[in-house]
């Protein structure tokens, strides 16, 4: 599980500039990036239940994990820049705290949804798995017939593995439906233009503004008089 998730985070790690790229450029709208990222996230989740196994290895698991790699990369950047310019500028260090808070609670939450599910769906698989576990049947016969003394305990240890996988890929299931349901949440964000602006746009023409000059009096000074005697 290690591994997997190195996988994934190295993956996130490497593409975040291309996701810093895309988003200055708005390749296309933020929104629906984001919402991809999380569709992407629900469907390898998903695929990764269809294949969790007992005996599955690393090496079947890492296709899925790089394919949520690259959706988990596509979720959070465009989400920030679409969260943050809403704000009036004083209230953005408090909305930070507050943001922070909740993703901390969101993790929590989940953390603990997690194993609630694991746990009720281990048991309720278990019962299920040792309700046809029984002497009747020919193979378990031949298996206590082959173990003896030590048979109960090892069907035992059998059942509970295979009931922690089936609960595993259960809770899988349910993490990938929720995580389908909230691609949805992006479009509940406000609309950021979806295209860069071009340089000309961008800039300003300046124009030529015509400038009213009232007309300046200029006065004359009186010639000295001058008298003429015959």
């Amino acid at each position: 599980s290690g591994m997997l998730l190195m996988v994934r985070a190295g993956t996130a790690l490497v593409l975040f500039p291309i996701t810093n790229w895309m988003v200055q450029r708005r390749v296309m709208d933020l929104r629906l990036m984001s919402a991809l990222g999380i569709v992407a996230l629900g469907v390898t989740s998903w695929l990764q239940a269809a294949v969790f196994t007992s005996e599955t290895d690393f090496h079947a698991l890492v296709a899925t994990t790089l394919a949520g790699g690259i959706g988990f990369s596509f979720i959070f950047v465009p989400i920030t820049v679409l969260f943050f310019p809403a704000l009036i500028p004083s209230t953005v260090p408090s909305a930070v705290g507050i943001s922070r808070l909740f993703q901390q609670i969101g993790g929590s939450v989940g953390s603990a949804l997690s194993v609630t599910m694991l746990d009720r769906f281990a048991a309720a698989q278990q019962n299920a798995i040792a309700a046809g576990v029984t002497a009747n049947r020919p193979a378990v016969a031949a298996f206590i017939a082959t173990h003896g003394a030590q048979a109960a305990a090892q069907l035992q240890g059998m059942v509970a593995v295979q009931a922690a996988n089936l609960a595993a890929a259960d809770s899988m299931r349910v993490l990938a439906i929720l995580t389908l349901v909230a691609a949805a949440g992006p479009f509940l964000l406000p609309v950021v233009g979806n295209r860069r602006k071009s340089k000309s746009a961008a800039r300003p023409v300046a124009r030529p503004v015509a400038i009213a000059v009232p007309p300046r009096t200029i006065p004359i000074p009186a010639r000295n008089a001058v008298e003429w005697r015959a």
